[in-house]
């Protein structure tokens, strides 16, 4: 199975300005009370503490990569919704790590700024039950017209048993004629 795997490297500073645009809106901090800003923990699950004058805030490796993806929304920056995403620590600053499997067949497709992916083999299968969706739908109109042929016929059937019950023995051929006349205006 194909693998793609993007890296987006952020400088010390857009780091810094994500993680002071995060510490505002989750915590109505003010940017002139932040008093430093520390990467900690291992390259593969980083945190930040944010040095505030009360007390510090941590900042784990899923709200990182959470801080980072409004960073990237808010500067247009493109981030395929299929991926997989983490953040590591490099170069003193994050790196937003995109892994994105593709599906056997799939290819990467862009629209409107946003990659999407075409799976053939779902294609295939979604086109052939919605054929077979048409097929019997189809069939179940033609039942249901079979159906209304018998109701109408048994309904002709019991209207003239019963008009025969009522006719007199003299009258059996005006009753046949008028029968006859009935039937050839009604068809």
């Amino acid at each position: 199975m194909t693998m793609e795997v993007r890296y987006i490297v952020f400088t010390l500073e857009e780091t810094r300005k994500a993680i002071v645009s995060f510490v505002r809106r989750q915590y109505r901090n003010g940017q002139e009370d932040l008093k430093g800003i520390e990467i900690v923990g291992h390259d593969g699950s980083p945190s930040v503490a944010v040095h505030l004058p009360g007390s510090p805030i941590n900042i784990n490796t899923s709200d990182l990569v959470g801080l980072l993806l409004l960073y990237c929304r808010e500067h247009h920056i493109p981030i395929p919704q299929r991926s997989q995403k983490n953040v590591q620590h490099s170069s003193g600053a994050l790196t937003l790590v995109l892994t994105t499997d593709l599906v056997e067949g799939g290819a990467p497709v862009v629209v409107d700024g946003r990659v999407t992916y075409h799976d053939d083999t779902m294609s295939e299968e979604l086109r052939a039950v919605r054929q077979e969706l048409t097929r019997t739908i189809a069939r179940a109109e033609e039942a249901e017209r079979k159906v209304a042929e018998a109701n109408a016929r048994a309904a002709t059937i019991e209207k003239v048993r019963a008009e025969a019950v009522s006719i007199p023995a003299s009258g059996l051929r005006g009753w046949m004629l008028r029968l006859l006349v009935n039937s050839k205006q009604s068809a």
